[in-house]
């Protein structure tokens, strides 16, 4: 990315900050898999819960390279309107209350700001947490031009 569109470290965390929903990309066995998941960014890894039994659990469980991208402005939206986020780093798969600081029931409070909507239908899946940890990170802001 053109270095005058790289945004800082602060403003990379508002736009990860500000967003819940992150485009997810993992190496499927013929093909790419890209899906749209809730997520978190916390200290600097990117979190999302998914059910065990997913095509993207399983894909990260053959291969943990993921690339996931989180932007803001659609076509036909002002230029200057057009900012984002990619990661590329590697997963790692936890059972729901496994890992040491972030709990699946925890990140659906946060997606649902606290009102979990269908409660129900996440009992009744193997829950598991995601956590994505960075090693390549590229961002742009078209205002910036």
């Amino acid at each position: 990315m053109h270095p005058k569109l790289q945004m800082t470290d602060d403003e990379r965390d508002a736009v990860l900050a500000r967003n819940k929903t992150v485009r997810v990309a993992t190496n499927g066995s013929a093909f790419p898999h890209n899906v749209p998941v809730g997520y978190r960014w916390v200290d600097g890894k990117l979190f999302f819960p998914s059910d065990e039994r997913s095509q993207k659990i399983a894909n990260i469980e053959r291969d943990d390279r993921v690339c996931c991208i989180v932007d803001e402005g659609t076509a036909g939206d002002e230029y200057d309107s057009h900012r984002g986020v990619m990661i590329q780093g590697r997963a790692s798969v936890y059972d729901e209350d496994e890992h040491p600081t972030v709990k699946h029931d925890a990140l659906l409070e946060y997606l649902f700001d606290g009102d979990v909507q269908d409660a129900e239908r996440y009992e009744r899946v193997d829950r598991v947490v995601v956590e994505v940890n960075p090693e390549n990170v590229v961002t742009w802001d078209f205002s910036k031009v």
